[in-house]
């Protein structure tokens, strides 16, 4: 149990409060951090080749679209594994559910979903005297106790506090504390002298393959005033992966820009051989798409109301 404990550089002296449907009202107000039950969130899991979470949330709404229906949702992507877990959640209906418990907006601080822990949920906790939080198949489900498998129940604490957060956004009547301001300006400034590290080792690492382009001229003179194959191996080795990493990354950006409102994505592999997939299309929005890709020199041949993406890296 302690392991699941997590430990961050920004720690949350927020309690962990387990929101369902049924929960008690808050006692106290104060500051909390809210793990919602799947009552209050969508989720869906899926494998993409997506390196960073604000490119996974760029895509969010069209993985989803099928399950949300009506709602003003908001997005949220956390890497789960191998795989990417998607989440939507209505932040207005749950604010709204908090304030009818007698907790305002401005007490809210942390998100989790009960997805999060999933993994730990083989004995179930209990939520109300009828319902519970567990686990089928490696999904957290909200389940009659009735129909519980064990009935051995666990108690929620700080154990199971998971790793990623999302943060809702600011109500208009709340304000950050004076003491979070100093430390989120903290992080702002070693952030920002991780980025100027971060320059002066590629500015480092650049000028250590010119040394060593130097030395190859100089051991082999003939070199010096023609293209050579061991030049060319000595920086390919060095920038190779990264700029076919990097290209895989633009393209990926370009190909979420084809998405939004009118549009999803059914299908879509990318890799250092190319990228192929099929986005499908609301007929009022075939014109969009078309520009859209002919701008980014995306290969989309239209099929129907779908069009078919091929091409190469």
């Amino acid at each position: 149990m302690e392991g699941r404990a997590i430990l961050s550089f920004l720690t949350s002296n927020a309690e962990l409060l387990l929101v369902s449907r049924d929960m008690p009202y808050v006692s106290e107000p104060k500051n909390y951090d809210l793990l919602l039950t799947p009552q209050f969130y969508i989720y869906k899991k899926e494998s993409l080749p997506i390196k960073y979470s604000f490119q996974a949330t760029k895509l969010a709404p069209s993985i989803l679209e099928d399950l949300t229906g009506n709602g003003n949702y908001r997005y949220a992507a956390i890497k789960d594994g191998d795989d990417w877990a998607f989440y939507a959640y209505d932040m207005a209906e749950i604010e709204s559910f908090l304030k009818s418990k007698r907790l305002d907006s401005q007490y809210i601080n942390k998100i989790y979903f009960a997805q999060q822990i999933a993994e730990y949920l083989n004995n179930p906790i209990k939520l109300d005297e009828k319902n519970a939080l567990t686990s089928i198949d490696g999904t957290a489900v909200v389940l009659p106790q009735t129909l519980l498998e064990s009935k051995t129940f666990q108690t929620l604490d700080e154990s199971f506090r998971p790793e990623k957060s999302i943060t809702p956004p600011q109500s208009r009547n709340s304000a950050i504390p004076l003491k979070q301001t100093i430390i989120l300006s903290s992080l702002m400034a070693i952030l920002g002298i991780g980025y100027l590290i971060e320059g002066v080792g590629y500015k480092k690492s650049s000028q250590k393959i010119i040394a060593q382009i130097e030395e190859t001229k100089s051991k082999y003179p003939s070199l010096r005033n023609r293209p050579s194959m061991i030049i060319n191996n000595i920086y390919n080795g060095a920038h190779k992966v990264d700029i076919k990493e990097r290209a895989i990354r633009e393209k990926l950006k370009d190909i979420s820009h084809l998405l939004g409102k009118g549009s999803k994505i059914d299908t879509l592999r990318i890799g250092k051989d190319g990228y192929d997939g099929v986005i499908s299309v609301d007929n009022n929005k075939i014109k969009d798409i078309e520009r859209v890709a002919k701008k980014d020199r995306i290969n989309a041949k239209l099929n129907g109301s779908t069009f078919v993406l091929k091409g190469s890296i």
